[in-house]
Parts: structure tokens; C-alpha cells; sequence
């Protein structure tokens, strides 16, 4: 698809670093004409035929929102940002999209409401889910908290552990949704970088990207008598939680959406090591 006759696209809560990097693909895809990043849903919004929902935490009260303004500019496609935390699994090998959702979870009546939605008008939906570790600058929660360990010196490998996690980059994410709106892919899949990274490998490439700071190794049975300790002085280096993740595998398969889209990514460790950063790098 050319820029001249790509649809109009309206990218609605991208106020997040994943949001940024859907944006900056997306602009690239289309031109500055066609895109539109809506940051008020009360202001008149431009028609398109696409919309891109990017919140990395979807609710059902603002799925809602989201519904009954564009039940009055109806797209022909929503794609929908959603998390693999819908499944009630804390822990297991290659989850896929059959596996159950946790009932009461507010993602996953988010997709519920969005899902009505769509059906209800005609409108074609993909919802992605995304896995709980997502890398790209200005990234959150787990994978910011290791890159501040690694950088104090605090963070340690477990000896022998070949636990393994999903993850992909923000930059990958983009340019599924993009190839979504381009090929008119329509579904709920998993999404990630089609690897079973190690927590191991994943931490030295964090750690190559800060300048090679050197992560020491334990055995594992010092790991699990600091999780005392941890619990109670607030450590979360050497807490129940960190020992959890560094011994409890947890991946999820993408092998739906990479058969049904022939999708090709660069897995996250690998661009964390290989990428060229330059001014223009998000």
C-alpha cells in the first residue's frame, strides 16, 4: 500500500511509550494529512477508517467511551492494544488464545465491550495481546526496574536458570499494527518477538545497552533465603517477587497471528544489542 491511497487512521490514548512508537510508524505509513493522534475524545474528531486504541492498560469504562463516540464516526477496523495478563496463568510454557481468561479481569471486559461493539456495527476488530515485558525507551514496570538494578549493582542471575519470558520491542509492535491495517487483519492473537528469551539473557542486554555494567551470579539457594530479608527491608533486587521472576517461566504463543499475518520481527534482545541508535531512534 502507497502513502497516496492509504485510509485515514486515528490513533486514540498513545500518551505511552508504545504509544509513541505506534504513532511514529503510523505517521510513516500515512502522511500528515491522513493521521490524526486524538487526545480528546469530547472534540471533534476527523473520520477514519481506521482507529488504533494504544492504552496499555484498556478499562471497560473507557472502552465504553471509546464506543459510543465512534458509534457516531463508525471506522471500517479498531485495532485494539491488549495484555496476555488476561489469561489465568501465572506461570506455564507457550499459553496460546484458547486458554482461559481471568473473569473478573478489566482487560479482558474491555475486549468484551469492544468486541459488542464492533460486531454491533460492522466493524472489523484485531485485538493484540501483548506480553507483560515490553522494551523501548521510556519503558515501565518490570523491565525499568531491572535496568535501575542492573545499573546500581544489585541485580543477580540465578546460577544454572534457564527460566524463560516473553517479550518484544515497541518498534515491532508498531509495525504489526501497521502490517494489520495494510493486509486488513482481523482476530485476537497473542503478539510477541516469537522467542523464548531467557530472564538471564534478557538482563545482559539490558546491560549492554547501559554500557556493559556486569551482573554478579548466586546460587540459587542464596536467592531464596534473601527472599526474607528482601520481604521486609523493601529490597526488590532481592525479594519473593524477583525470585519469582527469575525462576517461573512464563510464555505466551504468537504463532497464531505470525501464520495468519507471515509477520517477521527482530527479537527484542537482539535489538537491544544490534540496533544502531541515532538521533531520529525513539
Amino acid at each position: 500500500m502507497t502513502r497516496h491511497n492509504i485510509l485515514p487512521i486515528a490513533s486514540v490514548d498513545s500518551d505511552n511509550y508504545i504509544g509513541r512508537f505506534i504513532d511514529h510508524t503510523l505517521l510513516r505509513l500515512s502522511d500528515s494529512d491522513n493521521f490524526h493522534r486524538v487526545t480528546d475524545l469530547s472534540a471533534q474528531l476527523p473520520e477514519a477508517a481506521a482507529v488504533v486504541w494504544n492504552s496499555i492498560s484498556p478499562t471497560p469504562k473507557r472502552a465504553n467511551e471509546i464506543a459510543q463516540v465512534f458509534s457516531r464516526h463508525k471506522p471500517s477496523r479498531l485495532i485494539m492494544l491488549s495484555s496476555c495478563s488476561v489469561y489465568d496463568a501465572d506461570s506455564g510454557r507457550n499459553i496460546n488464545e484458547l486458554n482461559q481468561t481471568v473473569p473478573d479481569c478489566d482487560i479482558a471486559n474491555a475486549e468484551k465491550v469492544i468486541e459488542s461493539f464492533c460486531h454491533d456495527n460492522g466493524i472489523s476488530l484485531t485485538v493484540l495481546r501483548l506480553p507483560l515485558l515490553i522494551v523501548g525507551t521510556g519503558m515501565t514496570g518490570r523491565l525499568m526496574e531491572m535496568v535501575n538494578q542492573i545499573y546500581r549493582g544489585s541485580y543477580f542471575h540465578i546460577k544454572d536458570s534457564d527460566t524463560s519470558v516473553s517479550v518484544i520491542h515497541a518498534s515491532s509492535i508498531a509495525d504489526a499494527v501497521a502490517l494489520c491495517i495494510k493486509n486488513q487483519i482481523s482476530g485476537t492473537f497473542n503478539l510477541n518477538d516469537g522467542t523464548e528469551t531467557t530472564v538471564h539473557d534478557l538482563a545482559e542486554a539490558l546491560s549492554y545497552r547501559i554500557g556493559n555494567k556486569s551482573i554478579f551470579t548466586v546460587k540459587d539457594s542464596w536467592a531464596r533465603h534473601a527472599r526474607k530479608p528482601g520481604d521486609l527491608l523493601g529490597i526488590s533486587a532481592w525479594n519473593s517477587d524477583s525470585y519469582r521472576f527469575k525462576t517461573t517461566t512464563l510464555t505466551f504463543s504468537s504463532e497464531k497471528f505470525f501464520s495468519a499475518t507471515g509477520f517477521n520481527t527482530t527479537p527484542a534482545v537482539l535489538y537491544l544489542k544490534n540496533h544502531d541508535y541515532d538521533e531520529n531512534s525513539l
